[in-house]
């Protein structure tokens, strides 16, 4: 499984079009599963909003909301998180 995790705050005004563009480029380029991520570090716009929409549309697509501000954390997180779905899946 391919896991892609893109790290946001208050993206709002680019965060729809970039993730139609990589939801596309994935879709009709990479063979294997996949999965993208968006971590969203305490956004006060409406990113969570949109990517909550896109995911509505693509299953492959998850939001991950953490309350506090800072990348590296976001990071952090969702590959953690990612580790763990990963492990259950092939439990």
């Amino acid at each position: 499984m391919v896991t892609i995790v893109l790290p946001t705050r208050n993206e709002a005004t680019i965060i729809g079009d970039t993730l139609r563009r990589l939801l596309a480029f994935l879709a009709a380029n990479l063979p294997e599963p996949w999965r993208v991520i968006v971590a969203d570090n305490a956004s006060t716009d409406a990113t969570r909003t949109i990517v909550r929409e896109l995911a509505t549309h693509e299953s492959r697509l998850e939001l991950f909301e953490l309350p506090n501000a800072g990348k590296g954390r976001a990071v952090l997180a969702a590959w953690t998180r990612a580790d763990r779905s990963c492990s259950m899946l092939h439990a």
